[in-house]
């Protein structure tokens, strides 16, 4: 019985939020003042050697991504490809697990520049 309200509870407190973007582009600073991004679920990564430029180069390769996948119809084993580094993992878990961030990547704008990690929703 104490499972049951404990699972009533959480669900009260949280409430899904429609996702209305296609990606998540994250950018986070590494060793040496380089700049590492990735697109989330997309798989497509970059290192640059400053943050503007990664941004940059993630929303180039994001964009190509996601029209190469389209013309093959969206199929999920390209779409939903993941993440092979542990720490980009780790910093999108922290991207997605943070109210802040998601609030501000589900806004208008779709950006949330927050240290340590700059996250951008990326629509089509």
């Amino acid at each position: 019985m104490s499972d049951i309200r404990a699972t009533e509870t959480a669900e009260s407190r949280c409430t899904s939020v429609p996702i209305d973007f296609n990606a998540i582009i994250g950018i986070y600073p590494i060793q040496g003042g380089e700049w590492r991004g990735f697109a989330y679920p997309y798989g497509e990564t970059t290192e640059a050697d400053s943050k503007e430029k990664a941004i940059e180069k993630m929303r180039e390769l994001t964009e190509a991504y996601a029209r190469t996948v389209e013309k093959y119809g969206n199929p999920t084993h390209l779409v939903n490809t993941g993440l092979i580094e542990e720490e980009d993992k780790a910093v999108v878990y922290q991207i997605i697990g943070n109210k802040e961030y998601m609030s501000r990547l589900h806004s208008e704008k779709g950006i949330a520049d927050l240290d340590p990690y700059y996250a951008e929703a990326y629509r089509i």
